[in-house]
């Protein structure tokens, strides 16, 4: 059998954080890419067509929440699971709310991380846009 190498990108305002989590992720057999800027991220889902795509709440004056929706609204984009983060539990009550598949809470211990990426990626073929709870148009 064939090992096709998962791809994962993450967006973060920490430059520190980006390279950490690009290193763990890469020593875990996945293909990881890093952006710090919420404005490159509808364009590089599209070319870099990631299988997950996780994303603070707030990166740089961008609205992570919005940009979650805008994902799961472009035909284009809508694929990937999304995993949302934050520092603030509070911002991450209503992920269902602007469509994110899953959260996780800043700071986070990268083996949970890690099994929630996996999980996500191992459900992710057996995931029907049209039949879930909402219809990512």
């Amino acid at each position: 059998m064939k090992y096709i190498m998962s791809k994962l990108l993450i967006l973060d305002n920490s430059t520190d954080l980006l390279y950490a989590l690009k290193f763990f992720f890469e020593r875990n057999g996945y293909n990881a890419k890093t952006l710090s800027r919420g404005c490159d991220l509808i364009p590089e889902v599209k070319s870099f067509n990631p299988d997950v795509v996780m994303l603070d709440v707030n990166v740089n004056g961008y609205d992570g929440k919005e940009i979650c929706k805008m994902l799961r609204n472009d035909a284009a984009t809508n694929q990937p699971g999304i995993l949302i983060t934050s520092a603030s539990p509070a911002k991450l009550q209503d992920y269902k709310q602007y469509m994110a598949d899953d959260f996780i809470e800043k700071p986070f211990d990268l083996d949970i991380l890690e099994q929630k990426v996996r999980g996500m990626i191992a459900w992710l073929p057996t995931r029907n846009p049209a039949h879930n709870e909402f219809a990512y148009k």
